[in-house]
């Protein structure tokens, strides 16, 4: 399969173009916070964030440090959602996970598995967070994320999201984030 070497354009992703799989092939379906799958999805973003962002932290003060430390953790009690979409043979695709943020539907850890990227199935399971939200009453949802996540802010916005200014915690601990709002 032909690949788009986003890095050779300055972005730190490659996007299969000729996957075999498109958005319907896969399953969505909501799992536990707790489930391993989506623990093991979620390591593996923190590991390519983690190198993504390896030198961003050196801007920051002690302090904010700290702050950016509680501002990228989520408290599995404030998790409403997790859903998470599987390929034809049960790999794990993607994943999202919805939280209440001082009563703001807010969008975390949203990741979509190297292999699949290119096939709609991160925005597939956007659509489905949207869905469930909308379903039990939210008339918006927010999200942030970081200033070299160019592929995200990409599927953000053709989602319908808009950019906001950026809120807190982000704002104190994280102060290059883009953030993020969609009415639903």
């Amino acid at each position: 399969p032909q690949s788009f070497d986003g890095t050779a354009a300055g972005y730190p992703f490659r996007v299969n173009k000729n996957l075999p799989l498109n958005a319907a092939d896969f399953e969505v379906r909501e799992v536990p916070f707790d489930d391993p799958r989506g623990e093991a999805i979620r390591g593996a973003m923190n590991a390519e964030m983690s190198e993504r962002y390896a030198d961003s932290f050196d801007e920051l003060t002690p302090e904010q440090v700290v702050l950016a430390e509680v501002a990228l953790s989520v408290d599995p009690s404030a998790v409403i959602t997790t859903i998470m979409a599987f390929a034809p043979d049960g790999t794990p695709a993607a994943h999202v996970l919805l939280r209440d943020h001082h009563g703001e539907w807010e969008v975390k850890r949203v990741i979509t598995a190297q292999a699949y990227r290119g096939t709609g199935v991160g925005s597939r399971v956007m659509r489905a967070a949207h869905e469930y939200a909308a379903a039990r009453g939210a008339e918006r949802m927010v999200l942030q994320c970081g200033d070299r996540q160019p592929e995200a802010v990409g599927m953000y916005t053709k989602l319908g999201y808009l950019e906001i200014p950026v809120y807190e915690p982000y704002k104190s601990g994280l102060p290059r984030s883009r953030c993020f709002a969609k009415a639903l």
